[in-house]
Order: structure tokens, then C-alpha cells, then sequence
């Protein structure tokens, strides 16, 4: 039988009290810590998600002069990265964001990667692009 509570451990002595935490409370946690967990690999539709600690988007190759997004749910310090790969002549805009003094300038050589990386300071977004 499948128990609802959870029964508390005492991390410092190792033993077990009588306090429950009942799982719905435990994933109610879990769920709120869920920002912490990066995730990698993510296929990319045109739109940045700065709601978790790291994004990784899988490389996208540039078909069209597309203008990237920045979904409007952020957390301050959370960042994302993508590798743009220019196909000869397109080139992205970034709207919602503010360029960093550090980044290379776009480049449309056919095959040239792009590594842009995207950073919420809690008031403005960040990207900068690094040529591969």
C-alpha cells in the first residue's frame, strides 16, 4: 500500500521523528525547486525560457532572418545558450535583449557557429555571441 505522508529523517542524528511531510507537500517542493535542474539539448522554436538556473538549445541552423524571443517568465540569474549556425546570408534580431559589450559581431559566413549565451541580471536580458 502506497503511503501519502513521508515520514521526516533528522539529518544531524540520522533517526527518525514523528513529523510527516505528506507527499503532496514533498512535490509541491520538489516542483518549486525545479529551476534548479538544468536542462540541455532542448529544441529551440524561436524562444528563449530564462525561467530555469541553465537552458541549452540544441544548435540551430539560421533558414530565415528570425527574431528571438525571450519568454516574459524569468528569474534573475538564470541564463540560457544556443549555437547559431549562419547559412549565407540571415541574420537574427534580438528585441527583447540587451547586447553585452564583450560580443563579437554577427557574422553570416555560410557554416559559421555562433555560441550566444543569454543572462537575466532581474532587470534587463543579456546575450552576447562568440564566434566558433
Amino acid at each position: 500500500m502506497k503511503s501519502s505522508k513521508i515520514k521526516v529523517l533528522n539529518t544531524n542524528t540520522g533517526s527518525a521523528n514523528s513529523k510527516y511531510v505528506t507527499t503532496k507537500d514533498y512535490d509541491k517542493a520538489i516542483e518549486d525547486l525545479e529551476f534548479l535542474y538544468p536542462l540541455s539539448n532542448q529544441p529551440f522554436s524561436g524562444r528563449i525560457d530564462l525561467s530555469r538556473i541553465y537552458t541549452g538549445y540544441a544548435t540551430y541552423t539560421m533558414s530565415t532572418s528570425m527574431v528571438v524571443r525571450v519568454n516574459p517568465t524569468r528569474l534573475a540569474s538564470c541564463g540560457a545558450e544556443i549555437i547559431f549556425v549562419a547559412d549565407g546570408s540571415h541574420t537574427p534580431t534580438f528585441p527583447d535583449c540587451t547586447i553585452s559589450g564583450t560580443s563579437d559581431v554577427w557574422d553570416t559566413t555560410l557554416a559559421k557557429a555562433h555560441k550566444t549565451i543569454f543572462y537575466y541580471d532581474g532587470i534587463t536580458v543579456y546575450y552576447s555571441h562568440t564566434i566558433l
